[in-house]
Order: C-alpha cells, then sequence, then structure tokens
C-alpha cells in the first residue's frame, strides 16, 4: 500500500512539472518574465534556464523590448519546468508554432545562459557561445556583468554610503527614448518610454542632456 502511494505521488510530481500552459500574453515584466491568462487564470512566468540584464543595466530594456515584439498579446506555450520561490512557474516559452524564445533571447546577446540553474543544456549554452562568438547585444561590451552579479552588487550598495559610491566612483545609469534629446532618472516621467539605458557619461558623450524635470 505504502508503495503504491509513494508511486502515485511520484508521478503527480512529474504531471505537476510538466505541465503546458496555454495562453494569452498580458503583460511583460522584463526580458525573462511575462503574465499571461489561461482558461481565466493568471500566471507570472519566469523564464527557465537564462537570466536577462536587470532593466537598469546595459540591454535590460532592450531584452524587454525583444520580448514584448515577439510576444506581447500573442498566444504561446509554456513547458512548466518548475515553481520558483516566488511561486512564479518557471518554463520554457514557445511562439509561432513552437519557436523557443528563452533560446532566441540568448542567442541574439539579450540574456546568459544561467548554468546555475539549467547546468546540462546544452542547446542555451551553443546559443550563448554563439552570441559572445559574434558580439551580440551585450556581448558587445568587452566585460559585461551578469546580472545575478549586478543584483548583489545593488544589495550590498544598499549598506554602502554615498561616500564610499563616490570613492569607488560608480556611474548612474540614465535613460533615453529613441526620438527625444535628453536623458532621464528612472523615476521620471518620461523614463517610462525610454527603449535604452546607459552610463550618464555615455549618454552626455552622445550629446543628450539632463532632463529638466527629473534632473538626474
Amino acid at each position: 500500500m505504502l508503495k503504491k502511494i509513494i508511486i502515485l505521488f511520484f508521478l503527480l510530481t512529474i504531471n505537476l512539472f510538466s505541465q503546458t500552459i496555454t495562453g494569452k500574453v498580458i503583460y511583460v515584466s522584463d526580458g525573462d518574465t511575462i503574465h499571461l491568462i489561461s482558461n481565466n487564470q493568471k500566471y507570472k512566468i519566469r523564464f527557465y534556464g537564462i537570466d536577462t540584464p536587470e532593466k537598469s543595466q546595459e540591454f535590460g530594456l532592450e531584452a524587454k523590448e525583444f520580448t514584448y515584439n515577439k510576444i506581447f498579446g500573442k498566444t504561446v506555450e509554456v513547458d512548466a519546468k518548475d515553481t520558483d520561490r516566488y511561486g512564479r512557474t518557471v518554463g520554457v516559452v514557445h511562439y509561432n508554432n513552437g519557436r523557443d524564445l528563452n533560446f532566441e533571447l540568448v542567442k541574439n546577446g539579450y540574456a546568459w545562459w544561467y548554468e546555475q540553474y539549467a547546468r546540462n543544456n546544452q542547446q542555451l549554452r551553443m546559443a550563448q557561445d554563439y552570441a559572445k562568438r559574434n558580439r551580440l547585444g551585450l556581448w558587445s561590451h568587452p566585460n559585461p556583468i551578469a546580472p545575478w552579479d549586478y543584483r548583489r552588487g545593488q544589495r550590498s550598495s544598499k549598506t554602502v554610503s554615498k561616500q564610499v559610491e563616490s570613492s569607488q566612483k560608480i556611474e548612474s545609469v540614465v535613460y533615453v527614448t529613441r526620438t527625444g534629446k535628453k536623458y532621464h532618472r528612472s523615476t521620471c516621467r518620461y523614463a517610462a518610454k525610454a527603449t535604452r539605458s546607459m552610463p550618464r557619461s555615455e549618454a552626455e558623450a552622445l550629446g543628450y542632456g539632463a532632463c529638466g524635470v527629473c534632473k538626474p
């Protein structure tokens, strides 16, 4: 009897983490996180095996735009792998008759292969190798910072004084729009239309001026 219960539990567990969720994408949080609705139920999906730059990093907004342009408002299939500690469904997102968006984000240089959580995924490894060789997206930068290292640095910086930050020459990130001539803080109302983030010095070198509203 006990053996049957164990087998049943095992089969239910496999079924739980091998389900396919088909639904319409209603919101794109960032490059690797979306919201969809399926059978009147909402799901928050975290892409399996990849990690896109944070929105305050270089190529963070571009990664979000890539995902948005590919699937927003469309019906996708999610091959659910797991549930993370935040309650999000972790899975592989397929669109346009089976195209693997997780793979495409990495191959085009908009995401890192999250080796810690997908160590044996050779497809993602090869996609990242391809992006590196061709210096695509984030790999066009000589020393890109992995999102997990960036987040660790952000958490650490909260405990560091402004004086120490200044001594370490931590440069602020600003946001620009496609057609505008100003750069903005992330909290500025004009930053909602931003399509690119960059260091302040780069924005000034490109001829952008400081926004008079948020005064970055």
